[in-house]
């Protein structure tokens, strides 16, 4: 079923009971690629897999990286609270989850980063500016 967190700005699925279990998908991919393995993680966790913000229904934010890993922390304290959550990224998602942890250390009681760097290099990050300039002409 899909939920908006962060005062509305995140679109979200939310499935399963148990403990919270955050999935964040990398870049040039959406939720859905999580959707093979939504069903069984739901028999042990309440898997919540947003809508980065800027794809399908998730507002965009401005800021780059570090205002996306803000509003994914506002999402993870409206799940889970004080106690926290397991937080998955793969790719774009673990670079985010990264940020994350790094900006806001207790909204993750756990990482787990699946094909994510600890940093972008120049020439990647000349090509995310390059990408941001053509969406917003």
């Amino acid at each position: 079923m899909d939920r908006l967190f962060a005062d509305g700005a995140v679109n979200a699925a939310d499935t399963g009971r148990g403990p919270p279990l955050i999935l964040l998908h990398s870049l040039l991919s959406d939720r859905a690629s999580f959707d093979a393995v939504v069903a069984p993680l739901a028999r042990s966790f309440r898997v919540i897999v947003p809508e980065l913000p800027g794809f399908g229904r998730s507002r965009a934010v401005g800021g780059g990286l570090a205002a996306v890993a803000d509003r994914m922390a506002e999402l993870v304290t409206d799940v889970a609270g004080p106690g926290g959550a397991v937080v998955l990224g793969n790719g774009y998602g673990g670079f985010v989850a990264l940020q994350m942890a790094i900006r806001h250390p207790t909204v993750a009681s756990r990482l787990i980063l699946a094909d994510a760097g600890a940093a972008f290099s120049d020439s990647g990050r000349e090509t995310f500016r390059t990408m941001a300039a053509v969406s917003s002409a």
